[in-house]
């Protein structure tokens, strides 16, 4: 998927097998000539997911799997022309295929930690983070243990260890909180 724009259209999700007549736009989120400001999140090679913003939602997840009957908004985490998601939102993927992400819906105290499966009842707030909100990821993984590690604005540090249930705190480790979860089930434990 890459973005690209035509006489018609503004700046907006684009596919191609590398032949012009396989080469289409798969949606036009931001209707006529109007960018969706495209961002890519994260992909596994079977779904790619994607923020984009409109005039009617702001910017908000979508995901696609390269068609254009595949590809679709998740979810209107704030409703109306309010983003849900920030440009720069961050995002990664579980194993299981779930998507966890930063967002707000409007109701939390700023930008928390969500995730998805790719439809709207699978999109939920997976932990309240406080104060603050959720700042940024951090992407690294440990070698065989693929934690991940989230930082808020209070450099309050919590990591997800797709590999385990429950949750606890790491000992000997100021400020960092370990969420488990399970790397099989869409089910997130925080």
């Amino acid at each position: 998927m890459f973005t690209g724009e035509d006489t018609t259209h503004g700046i907006e999700p684009w596919v191609t097998d590398g032949t012009p007549t396989g080469t289409m736009m798969l949606a036009d989120l931001a209707t006529g000539a109007a960018d969706s400001d495209l961002r890519i999140l994260a992909g596994d090679g079977q779904r790619l997911w994607f923020s984009a913003l409109t005039p009617a939602l702001g910017r908000e997840l979508y995901v696609t799997d390269g068609t254009p009957a595949g590809t679709r908004l998740v979810v209107d985490l704030m409703p109306g022309s309010e983003s849900g998601l920030r440009h720069n939102a961050s995002a990664t993927l579980l194993p299981n295929g779930d998507l966890i992400y930063a967002a707000s819906n409007g109701t939390s105290v700023g930008t928390e930690l969500w995730t998805s499966d790719g439809s709207a009842p699978g999109t939920r707030l997976l932990a309240a983070l406080g104060q603050h909100g959720l700042h940024r990821f951090d992407h690294r993984r440990r070698p065989g243990a693929p934690d991940l590690l989230i930082k808020t604005q209070r450099n309050l540090q919590r990591a997800f260890d797709p590999g385990m249930m429950g949750m606890h705190d790491r000992p000997n480790c100021q400020g960092v909180k370990t969420f488990h979860v399970t790397g099989a089930a869409t089910k997130i434990f925080a």
